[in-house]
Order: structure tokens, then sequence, then C-alpha cells
């Protein structure tokens, strides 16, 4: 074999080498990277738009009022509506004191921003706690229309109704039907 024959030989047997190792480490790399795997498709619904995490914040005057978060929502332009379940809203007072409510579902009216909610209903303030099966939040007059036996539980005080009503920006708590409760001493 000459010389010239033996190089081209070698050239080539290099160019080869150099080629299943570009392939072997392009087909490691690409096995090793993790798959993402497509998201769930939605339910066979006649809904506009699902949205899983969905986030909703009513604000005015540049002060939020509302935060409403949900884990997913359903959303219906043609009825203004959308309906979500396991939901989180935070309700902010006249002095930024905060209401959290959670709810197993409930539904918001996009055109009104009222909130309906529904399943182990519990309102959190900071002094006390609100619980129903359900209550209604009306965005404008800041009013939750609980028409469910409701209990209210705090440090001092614990209640039960038939219904009520509670607005959010004065604290004002109105019970309704058959009412039983306590008050405890506060000036200890």
């Amino acid at each position: 074999m000459t010389r010239s024959y033996r190089l081209k030989w070698f050239l080539w047997l290099a160019i080869l080498v150099t080629i299943g190792l570009i392939v072997s480490v392009f087909v490691n790399y690409r096995m090793s990277t993790n798959i993402v795997d497509t998201p769930a498709a939605p339910e066979d619904t006649r809904a506009t738009l699902s949205i899983n995490n969905f986030e909703h914040v009513a604000m005015k005057e540049g002060r939020k009022q509302l935060v409403l978060n949900a884990e997913s929502a359903k959303l219906f332009s043609d009825q203004q509506m959308a309906v979500l379940t396991k939901l989180s809203a935070t309700i902010f007072t006249n002095d930024q004191q905060p209401i959290v409510l959670t709810a197993d579902s409930g539904r918001l009216d996009l055109s009104t921003k009222d909130v309906t909610a529904s399943g182990g209903v519990i309102a959190r303030h900071p002094q006390y706690a609100l619980k129903t099966e359900h209550l209604k939040y009306i965005q404008e007059s800041h009013m939750m229309r609980i028409d469910a036996p409701v209990e209210i539980t705090g440090d001092f005080v614990r209640f039960r109704a038939d219904s009520g009503t509670y607005d959010t920006e004065t604290g004002t708590i109105i019970f309704e039907g058959h009412v039983e409760g306590w008050f405890s001493d506060m000036l200890k």
C-alpha cells in the first residue's frame, strides 16, 4: 500500500468515527432531556375558555378590593360567567383588613364581579371565622348574602343562624331566622 492510500484510509476512518461520535452525543442528549408531557385536554364542555390556576383582581381607585384565585375556571362568554373550582378570595375592607374566603366551588359574574361560593365555605376575618355552605358576595355593595345556615366563631363570640348578611365595609352582621349564640366577657 502506498503512503497516500493509507492517508486516505486514515482520513475516511477519522471522518466516520467523528460522525459516529457526533450522532451518539446527539442521541444521548435527546434521550436524557426531560420530556414535558402535553397538558391534559380540557373537559368536553361548552365553555368558551378553560383556565387552570385562574386569578382575578378587582381594583377601584387604585386600591385592591378583591383578589380571586381558583384551581380552575371555565369561562362562558355568552352568559358572562366563570365557573370556579377550589376558590380562594381575599376581600379587602376599607381599612385594608383582609377577609379570606375559601370554598369548594363558585361562580364569578363577569359583568358585576359578584362571587357565589358553595360547599365548605369559610370566610376568615382576623377576629372571627364565618362558616356556611353557600354565600354570595356582592361586589358593588360589599355585602355577603348567606342563604344557608351560618356559624360565626371568634375568641369572644359564637353565633348560629338560619341565614344572614355581612357588610364587609362596616363589619355589621345581621342574622335572620332562628338565632342562637353567646358572648364572653371581653373585659377580663
